[in-house]
């Protein structure tokens, strides 16, 4: 098996919705192992932890919108600028669309937005705003298709428009008759450290470095076979699944019937560490760079970026994925940059 097919990712979280997580999951597998993923207590546990994710979304809503910042004139100065170069690329497409279309709403709302340029805004939007103006222009020099330039002005404008709309909860991307996979994703997300503007987290594990598949001694180029070795290996006392490759921690644990994981297949341990265990796992990683000198400064690197996530008194949730050659090497959970809102 390539080494790119195997990644390891560890993101900063925030201990209290981590620890939150870890407990009420639990009451959830418990009620599944008891009762069935379908039974009246699955479902009561199951919309218990729902209810409490869209009160972290709601809650990070909130926040983002008492961090403003304050434009200078050199700022708004620039955003006009930005404005200014994506109405033209939103009016190329308006020639071919009826009139009807969202893309002349999305002409008249850059047009309000630069009559009315606020001098304030959050910092998470200002940061979206950015990012997709330099999006823009790099779709623009490498002469991308006009139907995907067009996408980016609509994305500019609701940078700025979600900072003005009032917070609608019914509008928070979470629902309680989400699967049980989808739930658990959504809610890991939630507890995930991001920078503003960001929609997921640094990656701060070891990514696809070659150093993945050989401390977990992965061999099999079958993905069936590989899932296999999860669900074999599971125990959290069993090398392969135990921290510092992934936390003491469990979010879920890998079983034959996936009850409760359902459609997990791409994924091995996952888990979390907060408190004392998240130094712990920094010194074991430097330790592991000791034994292994061929993977030695990746691994001190990444127990560096430990340490900072010990002082700051955050948690760290891990996961071991598998990536199909179609993915190209793109995790699908913690990527090395953080990625745009």
């Amino acid at each position: 098996m390539c080494a790119a097919f195997v990644a390891h990712g560890l993101a900063a979280a925030h201990a209290d919705r981590v620890r939150e997580l870890a407990h009420l999951w639990a009451l959830l597998e418990q009620a599944v192992a008891a009762r069935g993923a379908d039974g009246d207590a699955a479902r009561d546990a199951h919309h218990v932890l729902s209810a409490r994710a869209r009160e972290w979304a709601i809650a990070d809503e909130e926040a983002e919108r008492r961090d403003v910042v304050t434009l200078a004139a050199a700022d708004q100065d620039e955003m006009l600028r930005e404005i200014d170069h994506a109405i033209p690329h939103a009016e190329v497409a308006a020639r071919e669309l009826p009139p009807t279309h969202d893309v002349h709403d999305v002409i008249r709302g850059l047009r309000r937005m630069r009559t009315a340029l606020l001098n304030a805004l959050p910092r998470a939007a200002l940061v979206r705003f950015r990012r997709s103006a330099a999006r823009l222009r790099r779709l623009v020099a490498l002469g991308a298709p006009s139907v995907i330039i067009a996408n980016e002005p609509d994305i500019l404008l609701r940078a700025l428009e979600r900072a003005l709309a009032p917070i609608d909860p019914r509008r928070i991307p979470f629902h309680s008759d989400d699967g049980f996979a989808d739930t658990l994703f959504s809610a890991v997300h939630l507890c995930v450290v991001c920078e503003p503007g960001a929609s997921d987290g640094v990656n701060l594990g070891l990514a696809t470095s070659p150093a993945v598949a050989t401390l977990l001694d992965v061999a099999e180029d079958d993905h069936a076979d590989l899932n296999q070795q999860w669900v074999d290996r599971a125990a959290p006392s069993h090398p392969f699944a135990r921290y510092p490759l992934v936390p003491r921690g469990r979010f879920c644990r890998v079983s034959p019937e996936r009850l409760v994981r359902a459609d997990f297949e791409e994924t091995g341990p996952m888990g979390w560490a907060a408190g004392d265990d998240v130094a712990a796992l920094a010194r074991d990683l430097l330790a592991l760079a000791g034994d292994r000198p061929a993977f030695a400064p990746e691994l001190r690197t990444v127990s560096h970026r430990l340490e900072t996530v010990s002082r700051s008194g955050h948690a760290v949730i891990g996961l071991i994925e598998y990536l199909s050659p179609e993915a190209d090497g793109e995790m699908r959970w913690f990527r090395s940059e953080a990625d745009d809102g």
